[in-house]
């Protein structure tokens, strides 16, 4: 149960949040309603909530980046090596980019019918079908290893990509409904881990189990081990996650947990009046367009690796795994840094805007390297890039949370995830295009312009953080819900 010494100020706390969004206090009504209650049952004292953080929050912590590492290993299998699969199955390498892009094109069209899913069945039985999804795209994926079955490889490819469309939202949900206020970045953090987990893995793995044999039937055998191996990994986790995988614990981890549980009670709504209210937000807006655009660089960069070392440096397929390796690798500890960061210090106006302009300095050191083309400088800038693009990816999660609280993570992450999509998909063939037609520099001045624009975009968002606002109501109060009035987004 929360509980707090009585505040004469109670009507000013209220008022940090903003107009309609409100917590009417409960006065204490004596000492004894500040003793320790009893944590084995879900307790509803008056209108006040008991918390408790559980410890196997940790188990589903792990399960569900188990389940992300298996699902994004996916994603560049075949773009990494783009030259070999392109030859094995007889196409071009635009068609091997879009064994890429089908992952954003899949996410745009599909994320809304799975949201309005997902918020009626619940995280267990989101993280079910995603798991489920993948393990069918994988194995059929082990019957594509002929050259004339690019079409069944493409299916499988889809069928992992619509998984992920189940995945991507997880991660500010899983945070949300079992870490507390002091974890929650971090945890997000380590929820989405398991996207850089699964590159780190397929980045230098795919060079070095698919060679550029002269013999096609070679590359085929070579393909065919790799289809194999992550079959039956994509098997052991599914089966993992049927055993395991838990739902929302019985008590909320947070005084804002607890809020957003009680407004869903009380307030119940279909899915498509916090979508129209996120819409209006502006701060939203803001950060979707930033967002986007910002993730779509270090989608495009992964995604032309192989191209991009194969204009500068012979026979560089493992130099393209090793940099991939790199940028992901240092990225994903940066991750953890940054989300211990904004743990501590909850500084959300500074650090997205420390970060882009950083980004944008990576990324012309990352251009400078290849242009002198040495390796090792390639590979160092390629790390330092890594740590803040892919840092991004769990900051924005949490941007998001605070600017939309408290609307459903599901959902509000969800539209936050089409923006990669969107811009990504654009982004892609422009950078192809770019580098087949004028070069690589070119590709690099596109990039360089596509971070400046995010920093400025996330620059000009007001800072109006939410769900901060209520943690700090519930910090010197009693948290009690008489009226939880939905939020009112202006213009």
């Amino acid at each position: 149960m929360v509980t707090a010494k009585r505040d004469e100020n109670i009507v000013k706390d209220r008022d940090l949040l903003p107009q309609r969004y409100r917590v009417l206090i409960k006065p204490v009504a004596s000492e004894s309603d500040e003793m320790q209650p009893d944590r084995k049952q879900a307790k509803i004292v008056g209108n006040t909530t008991e918390i408790k953080v559980y410890p196997r929050r940790w188990l589903q912590l792990v399960l569900f980046v188990v389940f992300s590492t298996v699902n994004t290993m996916h994603w560049y299998q075949y773009t990494i090596v783009n030259n070999i699969v392109s030859r094995y199955y007889n196409v071009s390498s635009l068609a091997i980019d879009w064994t890429s892009i089908i992952f954003m094109v899949t996410y745009i069209v599909v994320i809304i019918p799975a949201s309005y899913v997902t918020n009626r069945i619940g995280l267990r039985w989101t993280v079910l079908v995603g798991a489920t999804l993948t393990c069918i795209g994988a194995w059929l994926k082990v019957l594509s290893a002929s050259p004339d079955r690019f079409v069944v490889t493409f299916i499988g490819q889809f069928l992992v990509a619509v998984a992920q469309v189940f995945s991507l939202p997880v991660p500010g949900r899983l945070a949300a409904y079992w870490f507390g206020p002091k974890q929650i970045a971090l945890a997000s953090a380590f929820a989405c881990s398991g996207t850089h987990i699964g590159y780190s893995i397929c980045f230098p793995i795919m060079p070095l189990l698919v060679r550029n044999h002269d013999k096609i039937e070679d590359i085929g055998k070579d393909l065919a081990k790799v289809f194999w191996g992550s079959a039956l990994c994509c098997s052991v986790v599914a089966i993992a996650i049927i055993l395991l995988f838990k739902d929302e614990p019985l008590l909320p981890p947070s005084d804002a947990r607890a809020l957003q549980k009680l407004h869903k009670e009380r307030s119940p709504e279909g899915y498509w009046p916090p979508v129209k209210r996120i819409l209006r937000n502006r701060d939203f807006i803001l950060l979707w367009n930033s967002y986007g655009i910002i993730m779509s660089v270090l989608g495009s960069t992964n995604t032309v690796l192989n191209s991009l070392c194969l204009v500068h440096f012979k026979n560089s397929e493992q130099l393209a795994g090793n940099l991939g390796l790199a940028i992901v690798g240092t990225g994903g500890l940066g991750t953890v840094f940054l989300a211990i960061i904004v743990d501590k210090t909850k500084a959300f106006k500074i650090i997205p805007m420390a970060i882009g302009s950083l980004a944008l300095i990576s990324e012309i050191l990352f251009a400078i390297s290849f242009l002198l083309e040495v390796q090792w400088m390639v590979v160092v800038t390629g790390m330092i890039l890594g740590i803040f693009l892919v840092g991004w990816a769990s900051l924005g999660f949490e941007l998001c949370a605070e600017a939309t609280y408290p609307e459903p993570e599901s959902t509000t992450v969800g539209i936050l995830n089409i923006s990669i999509q969107v811009y990504g998909t654009l982004m892609v063939p422009i950078v192809r295009m770019l580098i087949e037609t004028y070069g690589d520099k070119s590709a690099h001045y596109c990039l360089s312009a596509a971070l400046l624009i995010g920093t400025i975009l996330i620059s000009s968002t007001r800072g109006n953080f939410r769900r901060q606002k209520a943690e700090q109501i519930a910090k010197y109060n009693p948290v009690a819900l008489q009226e939880f009035a939905k939020p009112e987004y202006r213009q």
